[in-house]
């Protein structure tokens, strides 16, 4: 259970900074994921 809070902290703290350096907001950065990971499974068939 620890581990998966830590892996869970780790993963909120890395989206707020890279919505922090890249002028987007956490929910954009996760958006932007999301859309780039249906993109992907539609490439493969």
């Amino acid at each position: 259970m620890a581990l998966a809070l830590s892996v869970a902290n780790w993963a909120v703290t890395a989206v707020d900074d890279l919505a922090h350096h890249t002028g987007r907001t956490p929910q954009q950065i996760i958006d932007q994921y999301e859309t780039d990971v249906i993109a992907d499974r539609e490439d493969l068939g």
